[in-house]
Formats: structure tokens, C-alpha cells, sequence
């Protein structure tokens, strides 16, 4: 063997050993490939890096199919009872002061003298700048029995005898007796111009008037738009 050829199968040598970490390089890093029967299936090569848990990935659930979460679930906004949003509307408008239901009490029977003020808070909320113009100065509104109406209530009183609210009877306001549907519709009625009326003489409760208010409130504004 001359110099030449000797020179040729080193360079060839060379280029063998290059070709050959080449090739186990590209094994390394190219996918893995898995013989089947139904042809040829590639698998990418596990990342360098694994990938670290996020516990805020949403999550499907294979057996119901509804979206998970890590965290708490939202919650869902509770639909309110009309008693509810009638003691909202009372609350916002002034007719109560009790912030709470519970406080409200709106399972105990009112009496007259406690539902003036309701009612004349409720008429401010109808009539807005026009309530004081519901104001009659012909009307007697001195009380016989004025003795028995309990001291917070009596400006109420007055106040709704001379808006012509609650006018009592023979010069009797009778603060003591439980007011009966059929009072707080027709009172109700005066105040919204509506016709609402009912035969029922039942008591009716704290709760009770605020709902028949609510509604009376809905139609009144429903026939102010149309």
C-alpha cells in the first residue's frame, strides 16, 4: 500500500466515526418508533423537563362530563322568595327599619297605629315631591281615644288621617285592633288609585302587607309606563 492510499483510508476512517455519532445522536433524539399490526406507531421522546402539576388546570370529569375545578366551585345565586323581595323593597324604601327578616318578624299581625307609618312611608314612595299635596286641612283629625296611641306612633297617626290615609271612624283611630286585609287593600287602594279590594276580615300579617305593597308598587309602575 503507496502513501496515497494509506492517506485515503484514514480520511475514509474519519468519516465513518462522524457518520456514526451522527446516526446515534439523531437515535437519541428522534421519536421512538413501535412496530403493530395495524402499522407504525410514533411516540414523541419524554421531555427533557417533565412538566409540573397545576392543580388550577381545569379538569373534565370522563363519567359526567362536567367541568372541574381545583378550587371551590362558584356559587349559585339563591332565588329569592317574594316575601324576600318584599321585605328588600320595604327595607330600601323606608317602610321598615329592621334590616333582617328575622327581625321584621313579618309572621305577627300588625296593628293600625304600627301600619300608619308603614302605610304613609309607602304613599312617599307612590307619590314622591306630590305626597304632601295629599294633605286635606278640612279634616277632623283629633282623637278621642288619641290617649291610647303609643307615643312613637302618633305623629304617624296624624299624619295618615290628614293625607287621607287612615281616617279612623267617629273620631276613633283604634290603634290597639288588628288591621284586616280587607282595611289594608282599601287603604292601599287609596293610596295607589288602584282597584284592589277584598272581603277578607282575617288579621292580616307584617309580612302579608308588605308583599300586597310590592305588588301594588309593580302594577303602579307598570300603568305609569304604559
Amino acid at each position: 500500500m503507496n502513501f496515497h492510499q494509506t492517506v485515503l483510508l484514514v480520511i475514509i476512517a474519519a468519516c465513518v466515526g462522524m457518520l456514526a455519532r451522527g446516526v446515534n445522536n439523531w437515535l437519541k433524539n428522534s421519536p421512538t418508533i413501535i412496530a403493530s399490526s395495524t402499522g407504525v406507531i410514533r411516540t414523541n421522546p419524554a421531555p427533557s423537563n417533565p412538566v409540573a402539576y397545576n392543580p388550577d388546570v381545569i379538569k373534565v370529569n370522563p363519567d359526567t362530563t362536567t367541568v372541574n375545578t381545583a378550587g371551590p366551585e362558584a356559587p349559585i345565586a339563591k332565588e329569592l322568595t317574594l316575601l324576600e323581595k318584599a321585605h328588600k323593597f320595604a327595607y330600601n324604601g323606608g317602610i321598615t327599619s329592621f334590616s333582617t327578616l328575622e327581625g321584621f318578624q313579618p309572621e305577627e299581625p300588625l296593628s293600625r297605629e304600627g301600619a300608619a307609618k308603614m302605610f304613609t312611608q309607602f304613599a312617599k314612595l307612590i307619590d314622591q315631591e306630590q305626597y304632601f299635596k295629599r294633605v286635606n286641612s278640612n279634616v277632623n283629625c283629633y282623637f278621642q281615644d288619641k290617649s291610647d296611641i303609643t307615643p312613637i306612633f302618633f305623629r304617624d297617626a296624624v299624619e295618615a288621617c290628614y293625607t287621607d290615609i287612615m281616617a279612623g271612624d267617629y273620631g276613633y283611630f283604634m290603634p290597639k285592633l288588628q288591621l284586616t286585609h280587607q282595611q289594608a287593600n282599601i287603604i292601599i287602594g287609596r293610596i295607589t288609585g288602584l282597584d284592589i279590594s277584598t272581603w277578607s276580615i282575617l288579621p292580616v300579617s307584617r309580612g302579608g302587607l308588605i308583599e300586597m305593597m310590592l305588588d301594588a308598587y309593580a302594577l303602579k309602575q307598570a300603568q305609569l309606563k304604559s
